[in-house]
Parts: structure tokens; C-alpha cells; sequence
């Protein structure tokens, strides 16, 4: 099976103040085979479609979105005991190390670097959603 035809249960969440970046992101995603993607502006409107949504299994987004931020929504899922363990994929510019040391420390699952690249969020994806699925079916 290609992974064009694979499909994914997990249900994702790609936040970004960027339109162009969300649908970008939804259609790579949905192309990699995951039906289940949802897409929010703000880190706010993140929180409340968790709160609505608890079956949300991992997120990408933004570090620059509005309100909190990305890094101030990555903390506020790491001092959650509902969501401190959904997988959280950073997007970020080329060479801001600050930044991936920052989102490190605040307990990012990974990161990726703008523009996105297909494969690269594949493998990225699978890596911080396997132990995930693991844990489902072990």
C-alpha cells in the first residue's frame, strides 16, 4: 500500500493565522491519508475546539498565530492533564533555533520548517504519533 492510500485515524488539528498555510498544510495531510483534519486561526479557538473535540490525537501549528501564541498553546496543553500527552508538531522558519529550543523546552513533540515539505511532515508525523499508537493497541 503506497502511502497515498493509506489512511489515518487520528484526528488532527492544524493551527495558523496564515489561510494559504492551513490549506496547504490540510491538503498535504489529507493527500499523506488523514481524513480527520481540522483547522483553527488562533491558539483560543484551538483550546475550545479541544474542548469540543476530545478526540483530537496530534496538532501542527504555528508558532506566530494570535493570542497566546503557538509556544503559549504548546504550554497550555503541557500543563493540561487532559491534553498534556496529544502530540504537538511546531512549525517554524528556516534556522530559528531559538525557537526550537524554546518549543523543546516547553515539551514539543517536533518541529518542522516552513516551506513544508510532504515527506518531511510524513515522517515527522508518524514519529511523534507512534507511541500513541501503540499505546491504543497495546
Amino acid at each position: 500500500m503506497t502511502s497515498s492510500e493509506e489512511r489515518h485515524t487520528t484526528k488532527l488539528l492544524v493551527v495558523d493565522d496564515s489561510t494559504a498555510v492551513r490549506h496547504e498544510l490540510r491538503d498535504h495531510l489529507e493527500r499523506l491519508g488523514y481524513s480527520g483534519v481540522l483547522t483553527v486561526t488562533d491558539a483560543e479557538h484551538a483550546l475550545e475546539l479541544l474542548r469540543a473535540t476530545p478526540d483530537i490525537g496530534g496538532i501542527v501549528s504555528g508558532t506566530k498565530i494570535p493570542g497566546l501564541g503557538g509556544l503559549g498553546l504548546l504550554r497550555e496543553l503541557r500543563e493540561s492533564e487532559a491534553w498534556r500527552r496529544i502530540p504537538m508538531l511546531v512549525m517554524i522558519e528556516p534556522g530559528d533555533e531559538a525557537t526550537i529550543t524554546l518549543a523543546s523546552t516547553l515539551g514539543a513533540s517536533g518541529y518542522i520548517e516552513k516551506p513544508l515539505r510532504p515527506e518531511i511532515l510524513r515522517k515527522k508525523l508518524l514519529f511523534i504519533l507512534a507511541p500513541r499508537l501503540t499505546e491504543a493497541i497495546g
